[in-house]
């Protein structure tokens, strides 16, 4: 196993952010604030996500790869996040509304509504199948265009977003954070119009999740954040979570969640995707992954090895790669990919159709690796990184297999194809366990969903009479 510092460098700089969070606030009293709504969660999440999710992640491995000691690149670091405060960034567009009672004119059609804010295109299809089934008025807040969509129902209104006059000043955050700076603005005065019933959004580790929970919270509005996937470490941007409410998968993720997030109420909801009926399930899946958080290129091509060589050793065993939406398989190994007759690319088929054939899921850290359960898959997990140790350990719990080297990965491998009498074994436990791991799934899932928000929205239109 090589060596690498990919745990060490993301257990830093939680550390390292929250310590530039108290030192800031020290030395510049309300830095974080934006009025009354407090930006310190967003600031993490905008960190992580776009100054150190890849590139200072592969720089900090080089660094100590190259024998420099963990103080000597936890101080770098420290400097260069410290130097950012003294550094402006570009200033987002600005929309010319300064009038508050234009803004309340065109926003009066869409008071007291459910907002749902979507971040892109792909979230807004993993949402369609909840929002089909409000059947109340919903309004869809986003940065991007969605006027050309024809399955919205009826009863949703789109909003584009465009950053607004600002209403509070907050100059530390101006002058450094302003893409924050204006997104709270933005949010506070649509939200403080709106006065929506509840506010819904997916995944929620983006700033712009982040300030939506501040906001819903000072405002006493009550926000839902859902599920989306599992990512067996909880970086910064997941945890400290500020939603009043959280629709995890089932009872045993909650207590995964809960360790780093103590305020929201977790609610036992489900998979909200269809599952399709048992079919014979005959494929061996690799579910790719791009180079960032505990994978990198070299561990990337590591995995494209691993399934070119299952298989040229098992000729007659399908297998089927499905690649990263945002990081493609090189043409000089799709070549040799499309060489063998038995690896099939299923990257444009729906999940569902692709969990149904399958019989075990392989990947390093992919939340496919949990979510393949709920359709009786067996789950694989490669994961070559340095001290790393896939959670839940799906090992001990007698649900698939973890190897941590090729040669671990290749005779566990080996032995799954030539044993089926251990697929008996993992599926039994599959069923044995499904249910604390997913409370339900598909239209069930979504009847609970709708039941709860419907329950929010009548409590909230009682307050308001």
């Amino acid at each position: 196993m090589k060596r690498d510092y990919y745990i060490e460098y993301f257990e830093f700089i939680d550390m390292l952010f929250r310590e530039f969070i108290n030192d800031m606030k020290e030395k510049y009293p309300g830095a974080f604030h934006v009025g009354d709504y407090c930006c310190e969660i967003p600031v993490i999440c905008f960190l992580t996500f776009y100054r150190y999710y890849t590139h200072s992640k592969d720089l900090y491995n080089h660094l100590r790869k190259e024998g420099k000691s963990r103080d000597e690149v936890h101080q770098l670091f420290k400097n260069r996040l410290y130097e950012t405060v003294n550094n402006s960034f570009t200033q987002p567009a600005i929309v010319s509304i300064n009038n508050n009672d234009e803004l309340q004119l065109l926003l009066q059609p869409f008071r007291n509504q459910i907002l749902i804010y979507v971040y892109n295109e792909r979230h807004l299809n993993y949402l369609i199948p909840l929002i089909c089934r409000l059947n109340q008025p919903v309004v869809l807040v986003s940065e991007f265009d969605l006027s050309d969509r024809t399955d919205l129902p009826d009863y949703v209104s789109v909003l584009t977003i465009e950053f607004l006059k600002e209403q509070y000043y907050s100059p530390f955050l101006y002058e450094h954070y302003p893409h924050i700076y204006h997104y709270c603005n933005t949010f506070a005065q649509l939200m403080q119009i709106l006065q929506p019933c509840c506010t819904i959004v997916l995944e929620g580790c983006l700033f712009q999740h982040a300030i939506i929970a501040n906001i819903s919270k000072r405002l006493s509005i009550p926000s839902i954040c859902i599920q989306h996937g599992w990512p067996s470490m909880l970086l910064c941007c997941s945890r400290n979570m500020q939603y009043d409410y959280f629709f995890s998968w089932g009872r045993l993720f909650n207590d995964l969640w809960k360790e780093h997030n103590p305020i929201p109420k977790f609610v036992s909801m489900g998979y909200m995707y269809p599952v399709l009926p048992m079919r014979e399930k005959i494929s061996i899946t690799f579910f790719l992954q791009g180079p960032y958080v505990l994978h990198d290129k070299e561990y990337f091509d590591e995995m494209l090895d691993f399934l070119l060589q299952c298989a040229i050793s098992f000729p007659t065993q399908m297998f089927c790669v499905r690649e990263h939406p945002e990081y493609r398989i090189p043409d000089d190994f799709k070549k040799k990919l499309n060489e063998c007759s038995n690896i099939r690319d299923v990257s444009k088929e729906p999940l569902s159709e692709i969990y149904a054939e399958t019989i075990l899921v392989v990947s390093h850290s992919s939340s496919c690796i949990m979510e393949g359960i709920v359709h009786k898959c067996i789950p694989f997990v490669f994961d070559p990184t340095f001290e790393s140790r896939y959670c839940p350990d799906i090992e001990k719990m007698t649900l698939g297999i973890i190897a941590n080297t090729m040669e671990e990965a290749v005779r566990k491998m080996n032995s799954f194809i030539l044993h089926p009498s251990q697929r008996n074994c993992f599926l039994k436990r599959n069923d044995e366990i499904k249910k604390k791991l997913f409370a339900s799934y598909g239209k069930d899932t979504l009847r609970k969903m709708v039941k709860f928000i419907n329950r929010i929205v009548a409590y909230e239109k009682c307050k308001d009479k």
